[in-house]
């Protein structure tokens, strides 16, 4: 990610260590989409560009995430609404991978 975007991009600590825990990259390896600035990593899994956004807040059929304060780099909770409405195409992306990092989750000893 460009300096100056990721020293912009916002979120909770827990959510953070939650995403490195399944085993996501950590945010010096995420972009800022180019079309509506959305911050998004290449899944390990699938190897597919998912929002971090979907990550975090785990969007079902039909819902969407909303940025509260309209800043797409703000990914922290309070900031993320889940919305009713036709979802974009990352959606579904967000959830396939979410199933194979949790599949993946090695258990603690």
């Amino acid at each position: 990610m460009q300096t100056e975007d990721a020293a912009r991009v916002r979120l909770d600590a827990d959510d953070y260590d939650a995403l490195l825990t399944l085993g996501y990259p950590s945010a010096d390896e995420w972009a800022v989409g180019a079309t509506g600035g959305n911050v998004k990593l290449l899944c390990p899994f699938t190897n597919r560009h998912v929002a971090v956004a979907l990550l975090i807040k785990r969007c079902g059929r039909r819902e969407r995430t909303a940025f509260l304060d309209g800043d797409p780099l703000n990914l922290t909770r309070h900031n993320l609404a889940v919305v009713k409405g036709k979802p974009i195409g990352t959606v579904h992306r967000a959830r396939q991978s979410l199933k194979h990092a949790f599949a993946n989750l090695q258990p603690s000893t």
